[in-house]
């Protein structure tokens, strides 16, 4: 994953008192997927395998973190962009990324346009594509990569 200045694993935090932190990155491993988390720049990117042995515990943080700048999103950026480039998912992940898609939705009905953009890296992934974009009511661009 190329975040230019990016060197290290680490949850980035700001100088603002009571502020999430407002860049969110973790390196990817065989198990689990690239994430970088920029709020201010109006992006968000998942990209990789993900099969963690606790995707409850994986994703729970970036949930966390989505839910808590949902509050002051408006403020900061007037659109997020979510790219998904999933190589392959498990069912729990799966789920954990149906609940972070969720927090794009309540995202989207505080006034934030919200786009996702789901990469589809095979026929796998392509139907799960097809299966978030029914569940969920915002922009969703199907993008194959085959």
């Amino acid at each position: 994953m190329d975040t230019s200045n990016n060197s290290c694993n680490a949850e980035h935090t700001t100088t603002m008192q009571n502020e999430p932190p407002s860049l969110l990155i973790r390196e990817a491993s065989p198990k689990t997927p690239d994430i970088y988390f920029n709020m201010p720049a109006g992006m968000l990117l998942i990209k990789g395998r993900s099969i963690p042995e606790d995707s409850f515990e994986y994703y729970m943080p970036l949930i966390r973190w989505l839910d808590a700048w949902t509050v002051r999103a408006k403020t900061i950026t007037h659109t997020v962009t979510a790219s998904f480039c999933i190589e392959y998912q498990n069912s729990a992940s799966g789920k954990m990324l149906f609940e972070f898609m969720r927090k794009l939705i309540k995202l989207h009905n505080g006034g934030v346009s919200v786009i996702v953009n789901w990469y589809c890296l095979d026929e796998y992934m392509l139907e799960a594509g097809e299966e978030y974009r029914n569940l969920i009511n915002i922009p969703f661009n199907l993008i194959e990569c085959m």
